[in-house]
């Protein structure tokens, strides 16, 4: 559900099961999966997200991975290249 999304870039693909809110910034080549929730957050360039994923209130590096159903929550900075596996909780 993209409501109202405020930024993406080139080349980013978000399956459509994925919830975005508006305050989210989302870097050219990334890839949002299935059932995936981002609110007020920055991913950079290419960075992958797994299904399930929760992102709130957070900045993700260039070419960072997020596995599925991990969990990372606000004030979570990571930086460029970062992996978070999957089921992990920041």
């Amino acid at each position: 559900d993209l409501k109202s999304v405020g930024a993406f870039a080139r080349g980013v693909k978000v399956h459509p099961t994925a919830q975005i809110s508006p305050d989210v910034v989302i870097g050219e080549g990334s890839r949002i999966g299935k059932d995936v929730e981002i609110q007020n957050s920055i991913l950079h360039e290419g960075v992958e997200v797994g299904d399930g994923a929760v992102l709130t209130g957070s900045i993700i590096g260039r070419k960072s991975r997020i596995g599925n159903n991990a969990v990372v929550l606000n004030s979570s900075c990571l930086g460029d290249g970062s992996v978070v596996t999957p089921f992990s909780r920041l």
